[in-house]
């Protein structure tokens, strides 16, 4: 049975990774409470940004596809 190989670069990325994650201590970090606020409000405004995106790429997916339909009716509100 073959062995698998590993390329020279991956094993070097492994190893840093590995030498990396091996030397670190434990944080002693502390977030207050304006830090979670400015962290929700980041979410907020991120998903807020999303929902906008995503309608507007609805709006002119729909329309692209509804395009000679929209004419027709437009005609057919000035005739009557």
């Amino acid at each position: 049975m073959r062995r698998a190989q590993l390329s020279r670069p991956a094993i070097l990325s492994v190893g840093s990774l590995l030498l990396l994650l091996a030397g670190t201590d434990a944080a002693q970090a502390y977030i207050d409470p304006g830090t979670g606020g400015i962290l929700l409000q980041i979410l907020a405004a991120v998903g807020a940004a999303f929902l906008f995106l995503f309608n507007r790429m609805h709006t002119r997916v729909r329309n692209l596809f509804s395009f000679g339909r929209r004419k027709k009716s437009a005609q057919d509100s000035e005739e009557k």
